[in-house]
């Protein structure tokens, strides 16, 4: 009698035990599925071309004032935190074969500052000193720059192998990427009882298509765990607007003012290492994705030494790269 009583108790108490624990398989990428997602992110900012920004006469060397550089763009851009953002997905999975995803990412805007002062021996490394009034022997220098980004994606999945059932699964990705960088920098010099502001401000909007795989991985006989590699390769427009002021004699004579607008390809890379939980109706995932973007404007590019405008005034090409983790979890409809 107790020992039924105990097999009786034992299944009654096992029909409680989710599935996933019980070690009963499912499909987790199942038919006719809608799946919305919300990662939480923290990114950082690298990538930029050093830049002087702010000389101290008194560490320079006669034959080259550029060692006297106290204000560069490298040391602004290492000052950038680690900023916080959100990204929001929602993919449509209609057979085993096929999917449908859409998201869009936001990121809080960097930003930092430098200050250097000194015994009126600060001034910018123009080409000549006879250009400007307030940015030579100077007393104080301050330097900021702020930087933005947004990122949109709509891509097809061909999933050449079933997702979530063998132990290996291989997808192809195509689809539209979109992705904005902006950013503001501006420099203010100050010589009693004057201060001028130098700034910068450039927007980069690009839009193309990409592709890319999904190679995952199943271990396990459950299909609880997956780990997933997906790299993604686009060829972009980059609609570029830059723009910079200069000032002098208290901001009331305006030495440089231009505005340009310029349109040409760009590159993005973008490496993603997920691993995720999936039990019944949802699943978490936590990883790390790298973005590299080519060909876009920077704002302390537009600060240039030379006094000619048409030299001075030019869109450059440069890089940005961007390091994410990631921690977001998917509802299952």
């Amino acid at each position: 009698m107790w020992k039924n009583f105990t097999l009786i108790t034992a299944l009654a108490t096992l029909s409680f035990i989710p599935q996933s624990i019980q070690g009963i398989p499912f499909k987790v990428f199942e038919n006719d599925r809608l799946d919305a997602s919300v990662d939480a992110l923290l990114v950082q900012r690298k990538g930029i071309r050093k830049k002087t920004l702010a000389l101290d006469l008194t560490q320079a060397s006669p034959c080259n004032c550029i060692e006297g550089s106290v204000i560069n763009s490298t040391e602004l851009m290492n000052r950038f935190r680690w900023e916080p953002g959100v990204k929001a997905a929602i993919c449509y999975t209609p057979s085993v074969l096929r999917s449908v995803e859409f998201s869009v990412a936001w990121v809080a805007e960097w930003h930092s500052h430098l200050v250097r002062s000194a015994d009126n021996t600060l001034r910018f490394p123009f080409s000549t000193t006879d250009f400007t009034q307030d940015y030579n022997f100077a007393w104080r220098a301050k330097a900021t720059y702020s930087s933005q980004i947004w990122d949109f994606e709509g891509n097809y999945w061909r999933h050449v192998t079933p997702r979530g059932e063998d132990f290996f699964s291989v997808s192809a990705i195509a689809g539209l990427r979109g992705f904005y960088l902006g950013e503001h920098a501006r420099l203010q010099y100050s010589t009693p009882p004057d201060t001028s502001d130098y700034k910068a401000h450039v927007k980069n909007r690009l839009c193309g298509i990409q592709g890319g795989i999904c190679l995952q991985m199943n271990p396990g006989s459950h299909g609880l765990w997956s780990f997933e590699l997906i790299p993604k390769a686009a060829i972009l427009a980059n609609w570029v607007n830059a723009s910079s002021w200069l000032g002098d004699v208290n901001n009331t004579v305006v030495v440089r003012s231009s505005e340009k607008m310029k349109i040409r390809e760009a590159y993005l890379l973008d490496g993603d290492l997920r691993l995720s939980y999936h039990p019944h109706h949802g699943f978490g995932h936590i990883g790390y994705r790298m973005i590299g973007v080519w060909n876009v404007d920077l704002a302390p590019n537009q600060f240039s030494r030379k006094t000619n405008f048409d030299e001075a005034s030019k869109i450059r090409n440069w890089r940005a790269f961007y390091h994410i983790i990631y921690l977001g979890f998917d509802w299952v409809f």
